[in-house]
């Protein structure tokens, strides 16, 4: 900081100027801090190729634990007049899109990753959309 201090400051305001050019020297300044930093820092850390090779990681993926059992594979589709349907949990939330609604659909044997939006046409399931829409009661579909 500049020896005017804080008083001085108080009393007169800086004109823009002033003030660009105050902060351009602090910008310099700073600029010379960091190149001395990484020169320090450059000095104080070996190369890559003075080092030894580093140790293979220890880290192994968890099959399976007491706290997070397997989970079986996801059960498989049905057929529905010659079409593959696919259980729903829940239904999550509701959007609109276009003239049409989609609802965000839970799975049933898959995780939360696998959650997607799907039309209202393809939720074969009217119990869970009246379920949904009785927790919901401020969205109706179209």
């Amino acid at each position: 900081m500049d020896s005017a201090g804080p008083a001085s400051a108080a009393t007169a305001p800086m004109s823009l100027e002033e003030l660009l050019h105050r902060h351009e020297q602090m910008l310099v300044k700073l600029s010379g801090d960091v190149a001395s930093l990484t020169q320090a820092f450059a000095q104080r850390i070996p190369l890559a190729e003075d080092q030894p090779p580093a140790a293979p990681p220890q880290v192994k993926p968890v099959l399976s634990s007491p706290l997070c059992p397997p989970s079986g594979p996801p059960p498989p589709a049905r057929l529905v007049d010659g079409q593959e349907v696919f259980n729903i949990t829940r239904i999550m939330d509701s959007r609109r899109r276009g003239r049409g609604v989609q609802y965000l659909v839970d799975w049933e044997g898959y995780g939360p990753e696998e959650r997607s939006w799907v039309p209202r046409s393809a939720v074969l399931a009217p119990g869970l959309l009246r379920e949904f829409h009785r927790r919901h009661p401020g969205f109706s579909p179209a």
